[in-house]
C-alpha cells in the first residue's frame, strides 16, 4: 500500500464515506480522482485499514461510552445529595427524592432485598422525603 493509499483510508474514515474528497485529500489528481477513489476502494490493503480503523473507532466509542455511562450507584449517590442538601431549594430536593423513590424503590422491590446498599440508601431517603414533604409539599 502506497501513502497516498493510506493517507486515503484515513480521509475516506475520517469524512464519513467520501471517497473522491478522501483522494483529494490524499493528494490524488482531480483528473480522474473518482476513477482513482473506487479503484483505491477496491484495494484489499486498503479495505482491510478501513475496516481496522473503524472496528477500531466502534472499539474507542464503546469504551468512552462505557465510562460516561451513568451506574444505579452513582445515581444513588447524585441523588441522594442532592436531596441531604439543605442548601438545594425545597423543590429541587423533593424532586430529586420523587425521582430516587420512583425508580429506585421499584428497582428494590424486584431485587427483593439483594442489594443491602440501595436498601440502606432508600431507608434513608424515604426518611428523608418524609421529613421534607411534611414542610414542603411539592
Amino acid at each position: 500500500m502506497t501513502e497516498m493509499q493510506r493517507a486515503f483510508a484515513v480521509a475516506y474514515v475520517e469524512n464519513g464515506h467520501n471517497a473522491t474528497q478522501a483522494a483529494l485529500t490524499a493528494g490524488a489528481s482531480e483528473n480522474g480522482v473518482s476513477q482513482t477513489a473506487y479503484k483505491w476502494l477496491r484495494l484489499t490493503d486498503v479495505k482491510n485499514l478501513i475496516s481496522q480503523m473503524e472496528a477500531d473507532a466502534i472499539a474507542q466509542a464503546q469504551e468512552k461510552a462505557k465510562k460516561a455511562m451513568l451506574t444505579p450507584e452513582m445515581a444513588v449517590l447524585i441523588l441522594t445529595e442532592i436531596a441531604s442538601n439543605t442548601n438545594n431549594k425545597p423543590s429541587d430536593r423533593t424532586s430529586a427524592l420523587k425521582v430516587y423513590l420512583d425508580h429506585f424503590g421499584a428497582q428494590a422491590n424486584k431485587d427483593d432485598g439483594k442489594d443491602n446498599m440501595l436498601e440502606t440508601a432508600l431507608t434513608k431517603a424515604s426518611e428523608v422525603w418524609d421529613y421534607a414533604t411534611e414542610d414542603n409539599p411539592y
